[in-house]
């Protein structure tokens, strides 16, 4: 995760496995892109300021797990706790743990 190159082939790779499972959510992240914060060890999903409404929409539970699903298959099943990220703000907003 620490190569940006790596991250950003993992990354189309998990938003390819998300269409082909789901078209719909496939387009709420267009423009996304994913960043890796080795401090908190998670990936952070970062939207574009203009694109609040994909923002508020990805935070619902069943686009979350269809990213989690679609991330695991990238990672040859390995969970990937990840977070979103609204461009225009540091913090981030939501996030999703890999089960314990």
């Amino acid at each position: 995760m620490e190569n940006p190159a790596a991250l950003q082939r993992m990354w189309q790779g998990a938003l390819a496995e998300l269409k082909r499972k789901k078209a719909a959510y496939g387009v709420l992240f267009l423009g996304t892109k994913a960043v890796w914060n080795a401090q908190t060890g998670m990936l952070a999903i970062e939207f574009p300021k203009e694109n609040a409404f994909a923002f508020k929409a990805v935070q619902k539970p069943d686009v979350q797990a269809a990213v989690a699903d679609a991330l695991a298959q990238s990672c040859a099943g390995q969970a990937v706790p990840f977070a979103y990220q609204d461009r225009k703000s540091t913090r981030l907003n939501s996030s999703h743990e890999s089960p314990s």
